[in-house]
């Protein structure tokens, strides 16, 4: 399972004050909280100079642990950008069949990056699992073309808020939905799963709750990434269970080094 630390987001308040002015200092300590994350997803759209804040803050990864980084936002030439500058393990974050792939795609085949890819082919984002698989069989189709390998390709698969669900078209609940894309997706398509885990319990109280049960379920579905907070308990609780659950923990010799350190107060 690949943990995405979900924390380095000028969406969240506290990130945004902190990259545009705090100290290096500041921004370092939000990276060694997430240590323990396979990458940091790095998004300063928000910040009033999002090149600049970007370099920095992959700079301070970079010195300050060994993580990938997901260069994450809605311009694709800064994402390109960074990523030329950069080099190393980077994941691209994100493109969609009709939007952003013509300068995403080209980059991620370039410098053997991994790409991310929403299977949403112009605006709307398909409300049944069908939709979402075909049209992530497109889009691998299409990275393809560019020379993008299956093994470098994620597809988000468009986890929605479970609160703010309306039996609108939708036969299935949208938690139900996800799950169903995650299996497509492994069984049909053959590329890996990602998904933005805090997006489930927006707008419910005890959110972690949320986020670690469906964590789990998920796992147990196939999804391959999560980009989460990767600090929390009772994330690292969800991830190691499930992986035992799914198979994917011989012996669930993870499970009971997991444990032994809870059991030691370490994580």
């Amino acid at each position: 399972m690949i943990i995405i630390g979900e924390k380095l987001n000028s969406s969240i308040p506290r990130a945004l004050e902190i990259m545009s002015g705090g100290s290096d200092d500041d921004i370092s300590a939000l990276i060694i909280a997430q240590n323990g994350a396979d990458y940091l997803d790095v998004n300063t759209a928000l910040c009033s100079d999002e090149r600049a804040a970007m370099r920095r803050v992959c700079s301070l990864i970079r010195k300050n642990g060994r993580s990938g980084i997901m260069l994450d936002s809605p311009d694709p030439e800064v994402i390109a950008e960074a990523a030329r500058a950069l080099g190393g393990d980077l994941i691209l974050n994100s493109a969609t069949l009709t939007e952003r792939m013509d300068v995403l795609a080209p980059a991620a085949s370039e410098l053997g990056c991994s790409i991310v890819v929403l299977p949403v082919n112009g605006r709307a984002i398909p409300k049944n699992a069908g939709e979402r698989i075909e049209n992530a069989c497109r889009a691998v189709d299409i990275l393809n073309g560019y020379g993008v390998k299956r093994d470098k390709i994620f597809i988000d698969v468009c986890l929605h808020a479970i609160a703010s669900w309306e039996d609108d078209g939708q036969d299935r609940p949208p938690a139900m939905v996800t799950l169903d894309t995650i299996r497509g997706i492994k069984n049909e398509a053959g590329v890996k799963s990602v998904c933005g885990l805090s997006n489930i319990s927006f707008g419910l109280p005890r959110r972690a709750v949320i986020n670690s049960a469906f964590l789990a379920a998920a796992i147990c579905a196939g999804l391959d990434a999560a980009i989460c907070d990767a600090s929390s308990p009772s994330i690292k609780d969800a991830v190691a269970a499930a992986s035992a659950l799914a198979g994917l923990d011989e012996y669930c010799l993870g499970y009971i080094a997991h444990s032994r350190e809870r059991m030691k107060g370490k994580l």
